[in-house]
């Protein structure tokens, strides 16, 4: 991608998206299971360390065949180690931004998880990954509503955080409630959606809860540049997630749209 990736490569981030992935993994298995084929040609733009990429080559098995494409060299030594020994199948990775990715391989399916909010113009992205596509080849995305789906069971101190965690977004030029608009987007870029729906996991385990402050350790410090909170503003939500996190109250997590879209071409 051509923006930087806001949260960093540093280890506490790295280990944040591994939490991460768990929760994801939720939804995510069940959607991939029912829309890959194990004969598949995927490409996955934005692999990160590995989380979506290790379950689509385990779906693909032998048959089929996956290409990763990942920007930040730090996540594609992970994503290589991590596939190396715990994958099956042909797995390709590629160290390379998707704008300048370039190919005669047309693919099956693409597929992107928490990619296109960190990039400044999305469209241009799935107007690039269409090109990409075989006739009637499907575009798998997952992207978050960091802030949009409120309900009466968010607590107080997860709102804030989402809610700065929005703010910082929006200060980086980029839209981290993107999940709720994929629809105009696919109709912009003239691919037909043949799903699209919205799921939102409860952090369970103290490990998942912790999901949280892990978030605003990773963002603090942009927080702050960017003027959207003091340093006391986030002391004190440290404290009042830390409270929840150790409670009984319900925790979901962030709400992610999901979106399958036809290249009718």
């Amino acid at each position: 991608m051509v923006n930087e990736y806001v949260l960093g490569v540093e280890d506490s981030e790295i280990q944040r998206l591994r939490d991460q992935e768990c929760v994801l993994n939720k939804s995510s298995v069940p959607y991939l299971t029912q829309y890959l084929c194990a004969s598949d040609r995927v490409l996955e733009v934005g692999s990160g360390a590995g989380g979506a990429s290790q379950i689509i080559a385990q779906l693909l098995n032998y048959s089929g065949h996956l290409t990763c494409i990942e920007r930040e060299k730090k996540y594609v030594e992970l994503l290589t180690l991590r596939m190396k020994y715990n994958s099956a199948g042909s797995v390709r990775i590629i160290n390379a931004d998707i704008h300048d990715y370039q190919t005669e391989q047309r693919y099956d399916k693409i597929y992107l998880r928490c990619v296109l909010h960190h990039l400044v113009n999305p469209i241009d992205v799935i107007r690039k990954l269409k090109t990409l596509l075989t006739s009637n080849g499907l575009l798998i995305i997952e992207e978050p509503n960091v802030s949009d789906f409120f309900t009466q069971y968010t607590p107080l101190a997860y709102q804030k955080l989402a809610t700065a965690y929005a703010k910082l977004g929006e200060s980086f030029g980029v839209d981290f409630n993107i999940g709720i608009r994929l629809f105009s987007y696919m109709e912009q870029a003239d691919f037909h959606v043949e799903n699209y729906q919205f799921v939102q996991a409860t952090l369970q385990t103290e490990r998942e809860r912790q999901l949280s402050t892990g978030l605003l350790t990773s963002i603090t410090s942009g927080l702050m540049s960017a003027n959207i909170m003091s340093q006391n503003d986030i002391t004190l939500l440290q404290k009042e997630l830390n409270t929840l996190i150790h409670s009984n109250a319900l925790m979901p997590y962030v709400t992610m749209g999901q979106i399958v879209a036809r290249n009718c071409r």
